[in-house]
């Protein structure tokens, strides 16, 4: 199931670009939509664009990956685990150590990403040993799945909106004087 589940995250967000571009295409110009839909209808289509929504959803994650993570900006959408980790320092829940010197490292001092891997190592390595780890784990990784679908989503929406546009603009330009 959770390969599945996966495996949707991809084909949704794909699957929504593809029908959003041909309903577009269906506003702008009716004939070559039904050009389109004859040729899906002919050529085995629901195969080729189930196939084809999944490559396109793995693109638009990966642009989605990007934008979330943004590297070069101060702020950015990913959960900042730092304080967490302060937190855990301070109350000595944890102790944050440089594996080469020896010596204790700042949560704060570390970057955000760094802070999501330490906080996703502690989490996979208990999860076997600790049944609320355990227990919780299965539906993290559903909401996970579906936050990512959903930003992939939006991508992928946006996208469409931006070559609706500019397949109507290919076809009806607009001359400035």
């Amino acid at each position: 199931m959770n390969e599945v589940r996966q495996f949707m995250r991809y084909v949704i967000p794909g699957l929504l670009f593809l029908v959003e571009l041909f309903f577009y295409i269906f506003l702008t110009n009716f004939s070559y939509a039904k050009e389109i839909w004859k040729f899906l209808y002919n050529y085995g289509g629901g195969i080729n664009l189930l196939l084809l929504s999944a490559g396109i959803g793995f693109i638009f994650s990966i642009i989605h990956h990007f934008l979330y993570w943004r590297f070069w900006c101060k702020y950015n959408l990913a959960v900042d685990h730092r304080k967490m980790l302060n937190e855990a320092v301070r109350d000595n829940y944890l102790e944050l150590r440089d594996i080469y010197s020896k010596t204790d490292i700042n949560p704060y001092d570390i970057s955000q990403r760094e802070a999501w891997g330490i906080v996703c190592t502690i989490w996979h390595t208990r999860k076997e040993t600790s049944k609320r780890i355990k227990s919780a784990n299965d539906r993290i990784d559903s909401l996970s799945d579906l936050a990512h679908g959903a930003g992939t989503a939006l991508i992928s929406s946006v996208l469409a909106l931006l070559s609706g546009y500019l397949y109507f603009q290919s076809n009806n330009p607009i001359y400035l004087n």
